[in-house]
């Protein structure tokens, strides 16, 4: 993640006539990527196995460990997801005070300001779809562990490390084996651009939104001979909104991910005037 500000403000009198002028402008963007995020699944059939004593706790810690044999790999899928969030805010005023006599004083002031956001999310994922793990097994088989059901058993991603004994092996059951990390980046790095695919619903969750709200007033301040002081002013104010992005759902058919979307646009612009006075 990263994350850039810049901010410019200041204040000028003007010679002669007393006013002053203010302004502030600022911008900032945070860019948020998260590049070859890697997830590897397996899946077990019949995780318990027959025989478990429900009410002796060794014995259900034992009946519900995995089988390793059982447990094959289910799919493998990269993501790269960027998400960038930009702000620019400006503002300026400018304030010119008068006085006729003893009788009226006061001051006259106007300004405009603009705030605008945008974010835009950008996410893709090359996965081993629907028979790709079979693919890869039927080619390179002597690489890897098979069991009865002729698949990729999560045997052939285990490491070395020993995990420790279960709650200081009070109830002489250890943990179970863990993942080889370079095995399985070996995995994914060897066989990614060749039976790898885009997985299309990923497409779903990438949008482009802004918002912009821009606002201008006008105000003055009379004080009559210190006895009444009269405000009045208006302020309006636009606010715009987009979005872009796409609409649907994804289904299988006969193996392959489908997805049925559509380009979704969307906007708004809407502006409000408000004048207001004062009298005290």
């Amino acid at each position: 993640q990263r994350t850039w500000n810049s901010t410019l403000n200041g204040t000028h009198i003007v010679t002669g006539g007393g006013g002053e002028l203010t302004y502030i402008a600022s911008y900032a963007q945070t860019i948020n990527r998260t590049p070859n995020e890697r997830t590897i699944r397996f899946r077990e059939n019949g995780a318990f196995r027959n025989g478990v004593d429900e009410s002796d706790l060794v014995s259900i810690v034992n009946g519900s460990r995995g089988i390793l044999d059982n447990t094959f790999l289910n799919e493998d899928r990269i993501d790269d997801t960027d998400v960038f969030t930009d702000k620019y805010t400006g503002a300026i005023n400018f304030k010119q005070p008068f006085q006729r006599g003893k009788w009226l004083r006061g001051f006259v002031k106007a300004g405009a300001k603009l705030r605008r956001q945008s974010r835009e999310r950008n996410s893709s994922r090359q996965w081993t779809a629907f028979n790709a793990v079979d693919r890869i097994r039927d080619r390179d088989a002597d690489q890897f562990r098979i069991n009865d059901d002729d698949r990729i058993t999560v045997a052939t991603f285990l490491g070395n490390h020993d995990p420790g004994r279960f709650l200081n092996d009070r109830l002489g059951v250890a943990f179970g084996p863990t993942l080889d990390v370079d095995v399985v980046n070996d995995f994914t790095d060897r066989y990614a651009e060749e039976f790898y695919s885009e997985d299309q619903r990923l497409q779903l969750q990438n949008y482009l939104s802004s918002e912009t709200v821009s606002a201008a007033y006008f105000m003055t301040k009379f004080d009559l001979w210190d006895r009444l002081t009269v405000i009045p002013g208006v302020r309006v104010e636009r606010t715009q909104t987009d979005f872009e992005g796409l609409f649907g759902r994804s289904f299988e058919l006969e193996g392959t991910v489908l997805v049925n979307a559509r380009d979704t646009v969307g906007s708004g612009d809407y502006t409000e005037l408000l004048p207001m006075i004062q009298l005290r």
